[in-house]
């Protein structure tokens, strides 16, 4: 007997790319315009997460689409986005704002643009931080972390079932980090951390899993 191999392992599992993390220090604007920004490699089931943090964030948009904010206190959008290998990023505050920060993870087969797990560790001195988030089999997840201070010995590295993406982007004060992680073949609550070296002034940890 024939059995199709999605009657057995479902759709094929979701992947995750890290492909862009900067701040961009020119303000004092109103809106930050990031361009030639890598994406990931073409796809119709791609999506673009982006992490973006500045004052009071009123829209992001990609190539003039508008990305939809999926929640989190450091700025959580995604916008299905199948063509081309860069874009052009703005995003938009509700006044100026002396810094803007973005981080890009291009996400594909996932099923839903609504996050299945979301875990945030507010700013604090703590470090490392920890927690635990719900992932779904074949699923992945998304890590951002950002904080005060400037220094070349300053680093983030994720931990956990996490993959450091991004150690150390700097500007205006402000040091942040990213990193990536792929569901194991089991529905769970993953264990996640992010350590920072160097002064620890208040840094916070948010991260989102998909499926």
């Amino acid at each position: 007997m024939f059995i199709a191999t999605a009657a057995i392992g479902g759709s094929a599992p979701a992947t995750i790319q890290y492909t862009y993390g900067a701040q961009d220090p020119a303000g004092p604007v109103a809106t930050y315009t990031f361009s030639g920004v890598p994406i990931g490699s073409a796809g119709a089931t791609r999506r673009l997460l982006l992490w973006c943090t500045s004052g009071v964030i009123t829209s992001v948009t990609v190539d003039g689409n508008g990305a939809s904010f999926i929640g989190g206190t450091l700025g959580g959008y995604i916008i299905s986005y199948p063509s081309g290998t860069t874009a052009t990023i703005a995003i938009t505050n509700s006044s100026t704002q002396t810094h803007c920060t973005l981080i890009v993870f291009a996400l594909y087969n996932v099923k839903s643009a609504t996050p299945v797990g979301a875990v945030l560790v507010g700013a604090s001195t703590t470090n490392p931080k920890s927690s635990t988030i719900a992932v779904t089999r074949g699923g992945v997840v998304s890590a951002f972390s950002i904080g005060g201070g400037l220094g070349a010995s300053m680093t983030y590295a994720f931990g956990g079932n996490l993959t450091t993406d991004l150690s150390n982007s700097q500007s205006e004060n402000t040091c942040m980090g990213a990193g990536h992680g792929s569901a194991a073949v089991t529905d769970a609550a993953w264990a996640i951390n992010v350590t920072r070296s160097g002064t620890n002034n208040n840094f916070s940890f948010q991260a989102l899993s998909f499926r």
